[in-house]
């Protein structure tokens, strides 16, 4: 029978991948620090989370060669979501995930536009006689 006991290894293994998933996919990277720097204060607090969105952005985008017009539409439409989450919410209010729902589907939809054109043009190649 198993206890409800928590070693001190499976802290140590939930910390070491709990915190990069959540600041990385979750924004936390860019929301805290800006949250604490602008006291939570617009114009500047959604300043630097755009600043944030174009980090992951172009900081994907560029390495893998994606089109600088895709990662500049892709950028346009975080900036429109930012913007829209925002509005809904009437701000942050110190919350990480309002940000978070932001950036997650952001950071997925970069990654889409490296992996799908490669995968398309690995299809188109394997169909030539």
């Amino acid at each position: 029978m198993k206890s409800n006991h928590v070693t001190p290894s499976e802290v140590v293994a939930m910390i070491s991948v709990g915190v990069p998933v959540l600041g990385i996919l979750m924004g936390g990277i860019y929301s805290w620090p800006a949250i604490h720097f602008t006291n939570g204060r617009d114009p500047w607090l959604t300043l630097l989370l755009a600043v944030g969105l174009a980090i992951t952005v172009f900081g994907i985008g560029l390495p893998f060669q994606t089109p600088l017009l895709h990662s500049g539409l892709l950028y346009l439409v975080g900036i429109c979501l930012l913007l829209l989450r925002r509005a809904m919410d009437g701000g942050l209010g110190g919350n990480l995930e309002r940000f978070g729902e932001v950036h997650g589907v952001v950071f997925m939809l970069t990654w889409l536009l490296v992996i799908v054109p490669r995968f398309l043009a690995e299809q188109v190649a394997n169909q030539v006689p």
